[in-house]
């Protein structure tokens, strides 16, 4: 991405296809890689260029740093005044980006079936809890186990086993 801000105003930029061809001279890359957004503030001037699969984006990036690198030469090289230096960034596309986003898909499917499980833990968890709460008299009494050879004591016959 190319930043300039350039003196004048929006209105002076009816039609940017002259800029466009200028940048991507200076760029080295075909006009149609070259797309401008212009907006008021000054003027500011955006270049997003798309990188061709012949070359890479640092490679664009030194030529347009050697070429537009400061308000001078961008004033010189574009035909326009240019009030500061331009901004250069290597957030450049390639034309050959195939922006998949398998891989954050593929997070989000596998964080919903963890964070599922977890809340289908914790809901079975809580009803489980739940449900053993309250008076003896309403849960079914649990059988013990007696060791053998100890006496044991039904509540029910009161009657003594050996």
């Amino acid at each position: 991405m190319l930043k300039l801000t350039a003196s004048g105003s929006v209105s002076d930029y009816p039609d940017t296809s002259a800029l466009q061809t200028s940048i991507a001279v200076n760029a080295g890359v075909d006009a149609s890689s070259v797309s401008i957004s212009i907006t008021a503030a000054s003027v500011i001037i955006i270049a997003t260029i798309k990188v061709p699969a012949s070359t890479t984006a640092d490679a664009v990036q030194t030529t347009l740093t050697s070429r537009l690198g400061t308000a001078a030469t961008a004033s010189t090289a574009l035909g326009i005044t240019v009030e500061g230096d331009p901004t250069i960034k290597n957030a450049l596309k390639t034309t050959n980006d195939n922006d998949d986003d398998t891989p954050a898909i593929a997070g989000g499917v596998i964080g919903g079936l963890i964070g599922g499980g977890i809340l289908l833990f914790l809901a079975a968890f809580y009803t489980n809890k739940y449900l053993n709460k309250g008076p003896a008299a309403s849960r079914p009494p649990k059988k013990e186990t007696v060791p053998k050879g100890e006496l044991e004591m039904s509540t029910e016959k009161q009657e003594l086993y050996l």
